[in-house]
């Protein structure tokens, strides 16, 4: 009988009392505490974890045939190379789509709309209808995705609902086969061109050595003055310092972030003091109805694997699961 191992950081829910007597030939143990969990790895064939609980002393447990699910989107903490080398499965979470696109239409519409002020003038019992002469639309304007994954291509779909003009920039427009135009998806390198018509920036990409600082001075000052950009993907793929600095100097209209260079956010950075910058604590994914859906797409994938198919999501192809 199989034994998937959860890992003890796990957040919402997601502690592997619902996988219980779930499946008949699947067992489920989770440790409290991550040195029990490191100990435990060489005995458990499946391991239900997230990107930053990653540690690569688990590669020591890993044998071929092993699946390693990550409930994340990124990946960028995992070393796929060596689970490859090792011939165990990688797969990430595929969950996230829904949630995190209208977290990024709900921080750029917040920003656009004034809403952040509108709730200050409400605390002040303020009636201030003077300040919707600047209020932003998504209609008719331009929204550009950086990333056209699962994540980037809802945020495609549903700002396309707003009558946006929607314009991607992914690793290999060639072979993106979503909603956008052809002519409307472009490669990374053509990304400062298309950052001088965009009124708002949206980043859903993966962090790698390319995507990170990409959002950098040069990337900033290629935007409109009245460009809003919204950062749903990595903290590091801005440069942070340049995002403040292009705030204070109003040379960008406002920013909806939910990650961060540094999480926790330290008490010290400016951005919590910008009026132009509307700050979530990186829960774009999450929902009341998130640790269900991780669920049941896991034990979906689990079947998968059981039957010695590739999971969904999987992005390091392993071996399945022998079943004789």
């Amino acid at each position: 009988m199989p034994t998937v191992l959860v890992h003890p950081g796990l957040p919402l829910g997601l502690d592997g009392s619902r996988l219980r007597n779930a499946r008949e030939d699947l067992a489920v143990e989770r440790p409290d505490d991550e040195a029990v969990f490191r100990e435990a790895v060489p005995g458990a064939d499946v391991l239900l974890l997230s990107n930053e609980s990653w540690d690569d002393a688990y590669l020591d447990g890993l044998v071929r045939g092993n699946w390693v699910q990550s409930m994340s989107a990124g990946n960028d903490t995992v070393p796929l190379e060596a689970l490859r080398d090792r011939r165990v499965t990688f797969s990430r979470g595929t969950v996230h789509g829904s949630a995190v696109a209208e977290h990024a239409l709900a921080l750029a519409l917040s920003v656009l709309r004034g809403l952040p002020t509108f709730r200050d003038r409400q605390c002040e019992r303020e009636w201030d209808r003077p300040l919707g002469a600047g209020l932003g639309s998504l209609a008719g304007r331009t929204l550009t995705v950086v990333g056209l994954g699962e994540i980037g291509e809802a945020i495609a779909r549903r700002a396309l609902a707003f009558e946006a003009r929607v314009v991607g920039v992914t690793r290999r427009p060639e072979a993106y086969d979503g909603r956008l135009e052809s002519g409307a998806v472009h490669p990374p390198d053509a990304l400062l061109d298309v950052l001088g018509a965009t009124d708002v920036l949206v980043l859903a990409c993966p962090l790698t050595d390319e995507t990170e600082g990409m959002i950098d001075t040069r990337a900033l000052d290629a935007l409109p003055e009245t460009a809003v950009l919204v950062n749903v993907a990595r903290g590091p793929v801005v440069e942070e310092e340049a995002l403040v600095d292009a705030l204070r100097e109003n040379e960008l209209a406002g920013a909806g972030l939910d990650v961060f260079e540094e999480e926790p956010l330290p008490e010290e950075s400016p951005l919590w003091d910008l009026d132009e910058a509307l700050l979530t604590p990186h829960v774009a994914v999450h929902s009341r109805w998130y640790a269900d859906r991780v669920i049941e797409r896991f034990l979906g994938s689990y079947d998968r694997w059981y039957r010695g198919e590739s999971p969904h999501g999987t992005v390091v192809e392993g071996e399945g699961h022998r079943t004789g």
